[in-house]
Formats: structure tokens, sequence, C-alpha cells
């Protein structure tokens, strides 16, 4: 089982950060997989001026590397846009998800019927109603 690399364990200096991953060009999918579990662990956090520059020049590396390997992602402004963590917030869903919500998958006959969440939630609603009356009328019977 792999572990996960954790912001508060990554050194703060460049030179640190070097001793914890020297880059180079990435050549194989085990060196793109560390680089971007770096990249992944500094993403969204207040840096210090040397993790930024650290961030950056692996980000070029790895950029590199998935402009060879992955021609078809989408670039924008040189950089992909799947991959660009620079401005990612740390816990932007954070409340919403702490609230909790149920994610539904439906498949595609039935996403073509319903086009946004606020269509969705009226005829689920509609529906609950349905069912709340018809067993109502059941128990009465």
């Amino acid at each position: 089982m792999k572990t996960k690399m954790d912001f508060k364990h990554l050194p703060k200096t460049y030179e640190g950060l070097l001793r914890c991953h020297m880059f180079r060009p990435i050549h194989d999918r085990v060196g793109y997989e560390n680089s971007i579990e770096i990249l992944e662990a500094l993403a969204g956090h207040n840096l210090t001026p040397d993790q930024d520059d650290y961030f950056e020049a692996l980000s070029l590396l790895v950029e590199a590397y998935e402009a060879d390997r992955f021609p078809m992602l989408k670039r924008k402004k040189g950089r992909l846009e799947e991959c660009d963590f620079r401005k990612g917030v740390r816990g932007k869903y954070y409340e919403r998800h702490s609230r909790g919500s149920n994610v539904v998958v439906l498949d595609p006959d039935v996403a073509k019927v319903f086009s946004n969440p606020e269509l969705i939630n009226r005829s689920l609603r509609s529906l609950a109603e349905i069912i709340k009356l018809h067993k109502k009328t059941s128990r009465a019977s």
C-alpha cells in the first residue's frame, strides 16, 4: 500500500525538497507518479518562496512528460488544464461536503431527460409525494 506524502512533512527549503525528491527529466511512469505525488502535496498551500520555485520547476518537467506521452490532453497557455494545481484551494468544498450530500450517477438515457440538478430534484420530490400519498391510501384501505 502506497502512502501519501503530507505537506506538513515536506521541507521548506529548495535544497531540502531536492533531497526529498531530486527531480530530473521524467522518463517513465514511476518518475511521473512520484513527481505528481509531490505536486499534489504542495498544491493549495501557502508555499515558501523555495517551495514555490521547486513546485514551478517540477511542474515544467511533468508538463514535458505529459506533452510527450499524452498529446491529446488540452493545454491552456502552455499548461495542462487538468494538472494545473497552482490556483488550487485546499478545503474549497469541505463545508459543503461535511453537511452531507448524495451523488447519483444517472444512466445516459435518464440524463437526456433530466438536464439539470433542479429538474431532477423537483421530479424526485414529486415522486416522493406520490409515494407518501400511496402509502397513506394503502394503510387506510
